[in-house]
């Protein structure tokens, strides 16, 4: 039987080789300056590059475990229910959809890092799968972490709320329009 390295796993290498790089001198230059998107920069092709490549770079360790952590715990819970291939699909949407919203409407000089709002995209397609579940804890488990991630979005400093609502809103979408044509093709 043939073994397939999950997605989950070659985008956590990917998040620690460029946190390696970014934080050695191997290199003349800083990954975060080429990399790293700063908001409020002129419309350009760089600065569109700037806003995907910016989804795979961390701050610190703190951050890359953070991430690393909730990527493959998420990846793990969606397995149950879902294909790799879509929540490998939900996760680059909300890496788009985070580039697209950042590069339009990042107004503030400061620089975004770290792939928590493609994470937030995967959060927001469980929420809504455990929302529309029959069982009650579920929905209740739904609304409690939906509430919960909000507030600490909102709460804890130096979280990008434009990223985390973006990516999660995605998420919800994606599962939603998933969702409802499951209950069409059941239906007919």
């Amino acid at each position: 039987m043939k073994r397939r390295i999950d997605w989950s796993i070659i985008f956590v290498i990917i998040m620690v080789l460029a946190f390696v790089v970014s934080k050695t001198d191997w290199f003349d230059y800083d990954l975060q300056s080429i990399a790293g998107f700063i908001g409020g920069q002129e419309i350009s092709v760089s600065s569109l590059w700037k806003s995907i490549t910016t989804q795979w770079l961390h701050d610190s360790v703190y951050h890359l475990l953070v991430n690393v952590i909730v990527l493959l715990y998420l990846s793990h819970e969606l397995q149950k229910y879902n294909s790799t291939r879509k929540i490998f699909l939900i996760y680059i949407s909300g890496m788009i959809f985070v580039a697209l919203v950042l590069f339009v409407f990042a107004k503030e000089e400061i620089l975004y890092l770290g792939s928590s709002g493609a994470i937030a995209a995967l959060l927001g397609s469980q929420m809504i799968h455990l929302y529309l579940s029959d069982d009650k804890r579920h929905k209740a488990n739904a609304i409690e972490v939906s509430l919960l991630f909000l507030g600490l979005t909102i709460v804890i400093p130096h979280i990008s709320i434009l990223m985390h609502l973006a990516g999660f809103i995605v998420g919800l979408v994606f599962e939603l329009i998933c969702s409802r044509k499951r209950s069409v093709t059941f239906e007919q």
